[in-house]
């Protein structure tokens, strides 16, 4: 390792444990302020991310900045998460009301006997893949065999990888795995381990550090599946459907502001990311790496074909079924049905086309660059 990469891995270790440490105090909470359009008290939504804040969620803070909540009655805190199966756990005991969590870590907390519903989705295409800095990369499952790989069991990641693998005929035990919370680039650049499941648009960190990984196996986009979501109870969605919907109408206003006003919107975004989480803004090449984060998860919804059909925040009725029968036959001991699982597609919160794209070819164009590349996703969703 050269020096200047170590000092790069040393400073980025510093920043994450300095985040988790700001975070775990408080809890990362942010809350609205201010006053909606009609008289009374606002409705309190407590809102618990899936991970420590990242540029992917800095439209969730450009719509607290922006009043889209507080403007419908809305008073929303934001919490930060510890994994998806740690946020899935937290809603289904009532620590909070919704929840953004991975689809695949939802569907095993409500199985093993918490009530949860997917209520309204974001990520149509699942971000989930496999960094490695191997000599021959890894394009098959069968590469995974015998190697070591980095994974946070609370995490959808897990949850993923443990289906694929068993979709495509391999025990999960074929691999040596370690589990690590947060597990992500160093455990990869120290050669701790040989591969790490996470995320893809987490490329621009190792970037950053001057690594090029291999992601070809990019498991979430070959599967077709959702990726993260909103969720609730389904009782408190009975009680609070109104209440619901507009949670996702001033959220998917945020988010779809951000993709049609291009860069001049994704870096007020990221502005109010760092805002509400100044911890967050203090990283070393702190918005750089947000920045590119977020162009990169802007660029897998809006290259989504059922996105620019549809709209973003519509439920594919397709989708969700051959979501739910890919973790009920490699995932689940006993299969969940349709209403366990998902709010029914003929009864969504948001209606199809609501929340449409102004002009796909320019939101596309807008994160075309990455971090001084050309955008290394757009060509390949949908594509494996």
């Amino acid at each position: 390792m050269t020096k200047r990469r170590t000092v790069k891995f040393i400073a980025g270790i510093l920043a994450l444990a300095m985040i988790a440490a700001a975070c775990g105090d408080s809890d990362g909470d942010t809350t609205t302020t201010g006053g909606g359009d009609g008289a009374g008290e606002l409705a309190s939504i407590y809102f618990i991310l899936d991970f420590i804040p990242k540029g992917y969620s800095a439209p969730f803070y450009y719509s607290l900045d922006q009043g889209y909540w507080a403007e419908r009655g809305l008073a929303v805190t934001l919490t930060r998460g510890y994994g998806s199966g740690d946020t899935s756990v937290r809603i289904g005991r009532g620590e909070g009301d919704i929840g953004f969590a991975g689809v695949s870590a939802v569907m095993n907390t409500i199985a093993e006997g918490l009530p949860l519903v997917e209520f309204g989705p974001l990520l149509h295409t699942n971000p989930t893949t496999v960094f490695n800095l191997q000599p021959n990369g890894i394009t098959t499952v069968e590469d995974l065999v015998g190697l070591d790989g980095a994974t946070d069991l609370k995490s959808e990641q897990d949850a993923l990888v443990r289906a694929y693998l068993a979709q495509q005929g391999e025990e999960y035990e074929a691999v040596n795995w370690l589990n690590m919370p947060e597990a992500g680039m160093p455990q990869v650049q120290t050669g701790e381990v040989d591969f790490v499941m996470d995320w893809i648009p987490n490329l621009p960190e190792w970037w950053q550090n001057d690594l090029e990984p291999d992601t070809t196996l990019w498991i979430g986009n070959s599967l077709e599946v959702y990726g993260n979501g909103f969720i609730t109870r389904p009782d408190w969605l009975a009680e609070n459907r109104d209440v619901a919907q507009r949670f996702l109408e001033g959220l998917y206003q945020g988010y779809l502001e951000v993709i049609n006003g291009g860069l001049e919107a994704q870096e007020a975004a990221i502005d109010a990311l760092f805002k509400y989480n100044p911890e967050v803004a203090e990283q070393p090449g702190a918005r750089e790496f947000h920045l590119g984060n977020l162009q990169l998860m802007i660029s897998l919804i809006v290259a989504d074909e059922g996105v620019q059909e549809h709209g973003i925040g519509w439920w594919d009725p397709e989708k969700v079924d051959r979501t739910l029968t890919f973790i009920n036959d490699y995932l689940l001991e006993e299969p969940l049905e349709l209403e366990e699982a998902f709010i029914s597609p003929d009864d969504q919160l948001t209606t199809e086309g609501q929340f449409a794209i102004e002009d796909v070819d320019a939101a596309l164009e807008a994160v075309s660059v990455v971090m001084g590349r050309p955008n290394p996703l757009t060509e390949r969703v949908g594509a494996e």
